[in-house]
């Protein structure tokens, strides 16, 4: 069983961490394409803007739906929202992931242990998953995976 604690904790911990590896980036260097033209560190943040959006919905709906999008496999997701967002400016992507982050923690601290521990509370999750574990893969190990490569992309 996940203690809500714990699990608030591990979500402050990766984004300080993630915040850390962002200060020193200038705005400029956060546009620039890297690894072939890709991704930039921008595209990077909208991606996990999208992720917690997601989150978001998940807890004010209490149900598992979202976008269209997670019917897609993971490479093919990140694929298509790297679509929809690449264009966006970076102050409206900074704006937008700061705000689902905000919203999503708030709304995460509303939500009971019990809560966090049991598929039930959420109408349309499969029976054997854990609201925390789909959370936590959306948010602080999320923030972790992402961690390098912004370290490898600010290095180039």
């Amino acid at each position: 069983m996940m203690k809500k604690q714990d699990f608030l904790n591990k979500i402050h911990q990766a984004r300080k961490q993630l915040e850390q590896e962002l200060s020193g980036i200038s705005p400029e260097m956060m546009e620039l394409p890297v690894n072939d033209g890709n991704w930039s560190i921008k595209d990077t943040i909208a991606h996990i803007g999208w992720y917690e959006e997601q989150m978001v919905n998940l807890l004010h709906l209490k149900a598992l739906k979202g976008s269209e999008l997670w019917e897609l496999d993971l490479e093919e997701r990140n694929a298509a929202i790297h679509v929809l967002t690449r264009d966006d400016d970076l102050d409206d992507v900074l704006m937008n992931e700061s705000r689902n982050y905000k919203t999503m923690m708030k709304l995460l601290q509303t939500l009971d242990e019990d809560s966090l521990n049991d598929s039930g509370a959420f109408s349309e999750m499969p029976s054997d998953w854990k609201p925390w574990s789909l959370i936590a893969s959306n948010t602080y190990e999320h923030y972790l995976d992402h961690i390098q490569g912004i370290r490898s992309l600010s290095s180039t």
